[in-house]
């Protein structure tokens, strides 16, 4: 019934997340995301002028 098809669809969607998560390479992640970081703090402004 409805409960079976709603416990069943949690536990493909906790599989399939711990899946990606357990495959995912961190540190590739963590050296693009500084990677973007230094993209933005390269243009940054100061708020205040002197």
């Amino acid at each position: 019934g409805i409960w079976t098809g709603m416990l069943g669809g949690t536990i493909v969607q906790t599989i399939v997340l711990l899946w990606a998560t357990i495959c995912t390479n961190w540190e590739k992640e963590v050296e693009k995301a500084q990677s973007r970081m230094d993209t933005w703090d390269q243009i940054k402004e100061p708020l205040l002028k002197e």
